[in-house]
């Protein structure tokens, strides 16, 4: 799919993403000044019968249209154009250039209450705009939303157009009355799971965003109690009246959820005005690194191979710690009678009780840890199911957020390892789906995830080196047969440092900058030349340009033109050896007979004398002595002059 020109403006550089229903790319728009680049997202339709494509098209011409409408919000990317092209339909977007929000909602990092804040006001304000053109985004997650690197905004894409239409077409082919599940596990509120999203459900998923930056947990990290509300609260440092807030944001029923955007927005300006939040944008990228670790609780479970347990600490006066017990340090010390109190109690009927108590709460915890191991050991085989139905996506995203139990049991650590064997081999089925497709560089990241101390990590790592020769093939063909440059060394950057390519990778990319720089340099000295008709200074300054294919047209083009532009006094005739050795003979004129009838002042005669006389230039170079010099019997040249005259025997 790589330098594919699309409807003839659209030149595909990189695949963003794939999946079922179509491919995301970033393409440059050839027939724009400078060439931008932009997102192109690919919808490919389920069949190509006749009414299922008209129906796609109608459908999509809908959804263009209602983007249209949306990019004009200074926080949503703009619709450039959209076209159907082979029974097949491209969006095409304004590229956003930035962060994605997941990368700063860090695990086991928090978020002070003004960021939060800040955050909640700016995407609210771009839900109020996008509900009131009445559009329910429906997949409103960290990786939906964009920090702007040019203004440091948060900008809210991808508004699921391509997989949404694809599932209405599909819905309506299969005559099912329900309504289309879009978004994402964990951001979806139980309407939205049902089929029947409202606007409060984008405002559920914001609150959960929210959420995960106050306590520094992943969403899937996040309980339910009996009623199925979301249980948070006690893993996060928070104002009541916040919480309160984002509590309502996030409530199981839509009724009892803000009903707009705009009605949230009020109650967090009436939050700013009683507790002073600052009103000015933080800068993320400076703040965030500084802010200090938090620990949870031991009961949720952790998302990445490799961590340790979270752990409780008194950082949060919301999580208690048992109290200590201290001895006394000798029998006869005042404490000792407390002591002996104290034990007393216990064995007294209500020490009884107490001790009961403990002992069923620890049955209790037994039980919640084997409940939890039993889900563990259930989630790594649907993950094997998964495997083996090749939805190596799917495999991937479910394994790499399962939360491992607390004790590392025999039994754990080999269904541990079994699970680090199958969503490895997912990934390496995966990544050789993505090079397939000529999509090396998402290929390789997902080749790369892969530890060096992990099964497959020696067929990953010869994958990663294949593909990355592939890659540098790729970007040197780009740069010498187009001169791209700046495109060759964008594919170039994308060979990670552990491939056996990678050190040749960046030495091409220095080279292809000075060279570039160099020949577009003398390409214009010559070019400047050439308007000067200083044709010599244009072909010197021509061929220092560079040889590779791109260059050499150029080069040969001006070399070209110069040359039969050159004065002929510039140019050395071809027979100039020769010109000598005819002037070093004496040459004969010759005149028809019939001069001697003509009138003699055409010639040069004495008076005196009736005879002509011709007048002969003196060589300016003689013969060499070993050269003899020719001879020339005047009397046997029956067309000379001489050859008429008296003296001839």
């Amino acid at each position: 799919m790589l330098d594919q020109l699309l409807a003839g403006h659209y030149q595909v550089l990189k695949v963003l993403g794939a999946g079922g229903f179509g491919q995301t790319y970033v393409a440059q728009d050839i027939h724009r000044p400078g060439n931008p680049t932009c997102v192109v997202k690919h919808l490919k339709p389920a069949n190509t019968e006749p009414a299922f494509l008209e129906a796609a098209r109608h459908l999509f011409a809908k959804e263009a249209e209602a983007l249209e409408q949306l990019g004009h919000h200074a926080h949503i990317p703009r619709l450039l154009a959209y076209f159907e092209e082979n029974e097949e339909f491209y969006l095409v977007q304004e590229l956003i250039d930035g962060n994605l929000l997941s990368t700063e909602l860090l695990p086991g990092y928090h978020w002070s209450e003004s960021q939060v804040v800040q955050l909640l006001r700016e995407i609210l304000d771009i839900l109020d705009f996008v509900h009131s053109n009445g559009v329910i985004h429906r997949d409103v997650k960290p990786n939906n939303i964009i920090r702007r690197q040019q203004d440091n905004k948060l900008v809210l894409v991808d508004f699921g157009v391509v997989k949404q239409i694809n599932m209405q077409l599909t819905t309506a082919q299969s005559q099912m009355s329900t309504s289309v599940v879009v978004g994402t596990l964990g951001y979806m509120p139980p309407e939205q799971l049902r089929g029947k999203p409202r606007f409060s459900s984008d405002i559920y998923a914001l609150g959960i965003i929210a959420i995960q930056a106050l306590t520094g947990l992943n969403h899937q990290q996040l309980r339910e109690d009996a009623s199925g509300e979301v249980e948070w609260y006690s893993y996060a440092q928070v104002s009541p009246e916040l919480a309160g807030i984002l509590s309502k944001m996030v409530r199981y029923h839509f009724q009892e959820r803000y009903e707009s955007a705009k009605e949230v927005l009020a109650a967090l300006e009436t939050l700013v005005v009683q507790l002073g939040y600052a009103t000015t944008q933080p800068d993320f990228r400076l703040q965030y690194p500084h802010t200090e670790p938090y620990s949870c609780p031991p009961t949720v479970p952790v998302s990445q191979f490799g961590q340790q347990p979270l752990s409780t600490t008194a950082n949060n006066p919301r999580l208690s710690t048992a109290p200590t017990l201290n001895l006394p340090a000798s029998p006869n010390s005042p404490q000792s009678a407390g002591f002996a109190k104290a034990l007393a109690v216990i064995k007294s009927p209500v020490g009884v009780i107490l001790s009961l108590a403990t002992f069923v709460s620890i049955l209790g915890v037994s039980a919640f840890d084997w409940h939890k191991n039993q889900n563990f050991l259930a989630s790594v085989q649907d993950i094997k199911t998964l495997k083996q139905a090749k939805k190596y996506e799917e495999c991937i995203q479910k394994a790499s957020n399962i939360g491992f139990p607390d004790k590392n049991s025999s039994r754990n650590l080999q269904v541990k390892n079994e699970l680090i064997n199958t969503l490895n081999e997912c990934r390496i089925s995966q990544a050789k789906i993505l090079a397939a497709q000529s999509n090396f560089p998402e290929a390789i990241k997902q080749a790369d995830k892969i530890l060096s101390n992990q099964p497959f990590s020696e067929e990953a790592q010869n994958l990663i080196n294949e593909w990355s020769q592939k890659l540098l093939t790729l970007a040197t063909q780009k740069y010498e047969q187009s001169g791209d440059v700046d495109n060759a060394i964008l594919i170039a950057k994308d060979i990670p440092s552990k491939s056996s390519s990678f050190k040749e990778a960046q030495e091409f990319i220095a080279k292809w900058k000075q060279e570039f720089n160099s020949s577009k340099e003398n390409l214009n000295l010559a070019q400047i030349a050439l308007t000067k008709n200083k044709f010599n200074d244009a072909i010197t300054s021509a061929s220092k340009i560079a040889g590779t294919q791109y260059w050499r047209q150029q080069k040969e083009a001006i070399i070209q033109e110069a040359k039969s532009k050159l004065e002929p006094d510039n140019i050395k005739p071809f027979y100039s050896v020769n010109t000598t050795v005819v002037r070093n003979q004496l040459i004969t004129p010759r005149v028809a007979p019939t001069i001697r009838k003509r009138n003699n002042s055409n010639l040069n005669v004495s008076s005196n004398n009736s005879q002509p006389v011709i007048r002969t230039r003196k060589l300016k170079s003689q013969p060499s002595p070993t050269q003899k010099s020719p001879t020339i019997d005047n009397c046997q040249a029956s067309s000379s002059i001489l050859g008429q005259g008296s003296n001839c025997q």
